[in-house]
């Protein structure tokens, strides 16, 4: 019997063929080779599944959600089907450096931390637009909450995070409550008042590219927008999408507000 890889990349895609070619591309050329890659598609409806269909190598294969059940579902279900003892998640949108996966794997090594964060570069286009450094300090706002838990601003970027696979069986999977955001901010809260700040880790280097464009689930205006955030408004919540983002947002505000508003306390700052 073949033993297990010791990383499973965990790809999550919907309608995105004209990315997820180079974000597969990065996982192939990595310069780490013990891994596995799980495609988790949502059903999409252009011409993603047939090129899967035609073009995945061995150590590659694909699971089918139906009806775009969101990447909190997508994420579970390829947790559920990992082999590695460790877990790096991919959104199709963004693409890593070769060394992305040598370099996060260099940061377990020490055996309390459970999940690691890195930098990456942000692009429009071919337009490099900004930074994110591993801590989030390039952020414009931060999550006082986070902050306070893992002691850094750390940016919940799914595409630069890896975990230890062995801790979504301590303290659970992400949340299926959220749809679409919210639930690595849940999870890393959860992460956090288990383990403490010891168990997050950076890479304090650019290792990965996160590409903006107008479909991208989080390019929704209202007050996180990441390009000009914008008063609450009918605006805020003009398609279905953008609803379910704020209540994605406001679920996640609900169930940590006494946290979050003891640590804005704790800082001097006030909630907005």
């Amino acid at each position: 019997m073949p033993s297990s890889p010791l990383v499973s990349v965990l790809l999550t895609t919907y309608n995105r063929l004209a990315f997820l070619k180079t974000a597969l591309r990065s996982v192939r050329r990595q310069t780490f080779r013990d891994l596995e890659t799980i495609v988790l598609d949502g059903g999409s409806a252009d011409d993603s599944l047939r090129w899967l269909d035609q073009n995945l190598h061995s150590g590659e294969r694909l699971i089918r959600l139906e009806a775009n059940p969101g990447p909190v579902a997508l994420m579970n279900a390829g947790l559920r089907a990992a082999g590695g003892r460790f877990v790096a998640f991919l959104e199709a949108d963004d693409y890593w450096l070769p060394d992305y996966l040598e370099s996060m794997l260099r940061e377990f090594r020490a055996g309390a931390v459970q999940w690691v964060s890195s930098g990456c570069r942000i692009i429009e286009g071919r337009r490099v637009i900004g930074a994110v450094d591993a801590r989030g300090t390039r952020l414009p706002r931060h999550d006082p909450l986070l902050l306070k838990l893992t002691g850094c601003n750390i940016h919940c970027l799914m595409s630069m995070s890896m975990a230890r696979r062995s801790i979504f069986s301590e303290i659970g999977l992400f949340d299926p409550a959220y749809k679409w955001i919210g639930m690595d901010m849940d999870f890393v809260c959860r992460l956090a008042l288990a383990r403490g700040p010891r168990a997050f880790g950076h890479a304090d280097r650019i290792l990965a590219v996160r590409r903006h464009h107008p479909e991208q689930i989080t390019d929704v205006p209202g007050p996180w927008h990441w390009k000009t955030p914008t008063p609450w408004g009918r605006d805020c919540v003009a398609s279905p999408r953008q609803r379910e983002f704020y209540l994605d947002l406001a679920l996640y505000y609900c169930r940590y507000r006494n946290e979050i508003e003891a640590a804005l306390k704790e800082s001097g700052e006030k909630p907005q």
